[in-house]
């Protein structure tokens, strides 16, 4: 009983695209990652990263093919975020 890898591939080819799209989505955002890190200092570039929580949000109740509904709790969440950055780097610029 040998695997088939062929008919494998001819089968599943759309879920194995999909998976080497995001793959390579992931390379990308982690060289991306990498030349911010060379241009920012940490603890600026790591509070950045939860931006892609509201951007993420934003797009998924926007685009009209994800059907994500919207939710009150979640945009106060978003609001707690955007606070949060907001008291972070206002605290840098003042003890500077």
């Amino acid at each position: 009983m040998a695997i088939d890898v062929i008919t494998i591939v001819a089968e599943f080819w759309p879920a194995l695209l999909c998976v080497a799209i995001g793959l390579g989505c992931y390379a990308l955002s982690m060289g991306c990652w990498v030349m911010a890190l060379k241009h920012l200092p940490l603890g600026v570039a790591y509070p950045l990263l939860s931006l892609s929580y509201v951007i993420v949000y934003a797009l998924a109740v926007t685009l009209p093919w994800l059907d994500e509904p919207f939710s009150w709790v979640k945009l106060l969440g978003i609001g707690c975020i955007l606070l949060g950055l907001t008291l972070i780097f206002t605290a840098k610029k003042s003890s500077s």
